[in-house]
């Protein structure tokens, strides 16, 4: 038998929709298909797992980390703080072996990233009477 505790507002409001769907049951059937879901998931890609798990973490502890550690080095990884410093050469080799990790600059947002669709056709046209080309050949550029 597991034992665990749920924040009141999240128990009350998981309470009352799985009585609603499932009946007396309800806690039951719902816990069972969410853990179901998650072993399933979890054989897919654990990795996609960890991304999930380590950026909700980053993301709940974000205002306390900028308001504590702004500047500083971070590292989540498996859920949880692995370190933090002023300095990345003292948390740049932890947990190296986890399958994702967080490591970023307290209070920077990480740099956008953009996509290029790496081609690009020009279209000649054709001269007028005794006029050059205006551009070049219409060839795809790649």
């Amino acid at each position: 038998m597991m034992t665990m505790e749920i924040p009141a507002q999240l128990r009350d409001r998981f309470e009352k929709q799985a009585k609603e769907l499932y009946g007396d049951q309800g806690e039951a059937t719902a816990l069972t298909q969410a853990v179901e879901l998650w072993l399933s998931e979890a054989r897919e890609d654990p990795l996609k797992l960890a991304r999930a798990l380590n950026n909700r973490v980053f993301d709940e502890l974000k205002p306390e980390l900028e308001a504590t550690h702004r500047g500083e080095w971070v590292v989540i990884a498996r859920g949880k703080v692995q370190g933090i410093s002023p300095n990345f050469g003292d948390v740049k080799n932890l947990a190296l072996d986890a399958g994702h990790r967080i490591v970023a600059r307290v209070g920077e947002e990480p740099p956008r990233r953009t996509k290029r669709l790496g081609w690009r056709i020009q279209i000649q046209r054709k001269p007028s009477a005794g006029m050059p080309p205006t551009s070049s050949p219409s060839t795809p550029t790649f």
